[in-house]
C-alpha cells in the first residue's frame, strides 16, 4: 500500500508543479519572492528549486571551492517533504481531483 501512495504522490506532484520541465540555472537567479510565486503557481516544485541549486553548487564547486560541505541528501528531503505536505495538505482539505488542476 504505502509503495502505491508514493507513486501516486509523485504522479500527483509531477501534474501540479510540471516537475520534469528542464531545470537550469534561471532558477537559481530568482529572487525568494519570484520562486515563491513561481511555486504557489505550480510553474515549479521545492525539489526542483533545489536540485537546480544543488548541482549549479555542484558544477561550480571544483573551480571556485566556496563550500566546505555540501548537505544535498538532507536539503533534498526537506524539499521531498515539503511536496508530500503540500500534496497532503489539498487532499485533507477534501478538494476534488478537478480542483488540484485547475486552482491556483
Amino acid at each position: 500500500m504505502g509503495a502505491i501512495l508514493a507513486v501516486n504522490a509523485s504522479l500527483l506532484a509531477g501534474c501540479l508543479w510540471g516537475i520534469g520541465s528542464t531545470m537550469n540555472d534561471e532558477l537559481c537567479f530568482l529572487s525568494a519572492a519570484d520562486l515563491r510565486g513561481r511555486i504557489s503557481r505550480k510553474q515549479v516544485s521545492p525539489l526542483e528549486v533545489t536540485k537546480a541549486v544543488l548541482a549549479r553548487a555542484e558544477r561550480l564547486q571544483p573551480e571556485l571551492n566556496c563550500f566546505i560541505t555540501l548537505c544535498a541528501e538532507p536539503a533534498l528531503a526537506q524539499a521531498r517533504a515539503t511536496v508530500a505536505n503540500a500534496i497532503t495538505n489539498l487532499v485533507m482539505v477534501g478538494r476534488s481531483w478537478c480542483d488540484l488542476f485547475t486552482s491556483g
